[in-house]
């Protein structure tokens, strides 16, 4: 029994990861998304705590969990930037690992370039 509990286990593991789709695009605050603002005026900050990735032309909500993964990747970012270098753009440029629901990723891993 503790056999056959193990191998259902595993089989719905990888078969949630067959599941995951990859969104590359920009990340934006969604915040000043909904405020229908222009997508260069929202590039985000270190206080941004919402997000949406851009990705041609559609935009997607990421969820909790996908915020505060992208929060630390932005942090995370920053402190590889060298003191002093200069900015070469403002976009945020990121790929986003996860399940779609509607217009709502649910985030398994996100990196931020």
């Amino acid at each position: 029994m503790r056999r056959l509990l193990t191998i259902a286990t595993s089989v719905a593991f990888f078969a949630a990861l067959g599941l995951a789709e990859t969104w590359s695009g920009q990340l934006f605050d969604a915040t000043c998304m909904s405020q229908q603002k222009s997508m260069q005026a929202c590039t985000p900050t270190s206080s941004t705590t919402e997000f949406v990735i851009a990705v041609n032309g559609k935009t997607y909500k990421l969820d909790d969990a996908g915020n505060t993964k992208a929060v630390e990747a932005l942090k995370n970012r920053a402190d590889r930037t060298a003191p002093g270098a200069p900015a070469t753009s403002s976009a945020v440029a990121a790929s986003v690992s996860g399940t779609a629901e509607g217009d709502i990723i649910k985030v398994d891993t996100i990196q931020v370039r």
